[in-house]
């Protein structure tokens, strides 16, 4: 039931790893401001989208709010490559809904089909 969410969770950390490991010796931060980045700030934004991610997925904020707030974060970390992380998120949620509407519709069909061949006589 939860895979949709591990998902999300899985593309939300892997991009803010990314981009935390990508600029944390300077990289492209560095060439764009001129110094050096500390490790405790990516640090800080891993943990910040990971506990965003930990409250979507016990249901204290909702998927549409977790994603803008992951790509906060990631932009304000990683920039462009955050961005990229931020639009597959909203991309899995827009899919994860059109799933969640298929199966309620798959197990909504069963459930009446399964009725109706309980009810018929023999």
């Amino acid at each position: 039931m939860y895979a949709g969410e591990m998902i999300f969770i899985l593309i939300a950390t892997t991009f803010a790893a990314g981009a935390g490991a990508g600029l944390i010796g300077g990289g492209l931060h560095a060439q764009i401001f001129g110094e050096h980045t500390s490790a405790w700030f990516w640090l800080v934004i891993f943990i910040l989208v990971c506990g965003v991610c930990w409250l979507n997925l016990k249901g204290k904020i909702p998927t549409g709010r977790t994603v803008l707030l992951c790509m906060v974060f990631m932009t304000i970390g990683g920039g462009l490559t955050a961005l990229g992380g931020g639009l597959m998120q909203w991309g899995w949620a827009v899919f994860h809904i059109l799933v969640i509407t298929l199966q309620a519709f798959i197990f909504m069909v069963l459930t009446v089909v399964y009725l109706s061949m309980a009810h018929e006589e023999h």
